[in-house]
């Protein structure tokens, strides 16, 4: 049941050149692996919110998911 879930909360972080986090400086790209999405970012604030939205929907499809599954008449 869970083949295909194992990448859903995972992401890949690409910090810019012009990054420097102890100036508070944080620019690059971010993609959710399993959906493909990515957006560029450029403050902490803007990476924690678009890993929060794609977690968000993705706590939601693991909720559907679960739900499904205790429906399921039994075999």
């Amino acid at each position: 049941m869970l083949h295909g879930w194992q990448h859903k909360r995972s992401f890949v972080i690409k910090f810019s050149l012009d990054a420097n986090p102890e100036e508070g400086r944080f620019i690059g790209r971010v993609e959710h692996v399993a959906s493909g999405q990515t957006t560029h970012f450029e403050s902490s604030d803007a990476l924690v919110r678009f890993l929060n939205d794609v977690l968000k929907k993705v706590r939601h499809e693991f909720q559907q998911a679960d739900t499904l599954v205790e429906e399921a008449p039994p075999r």
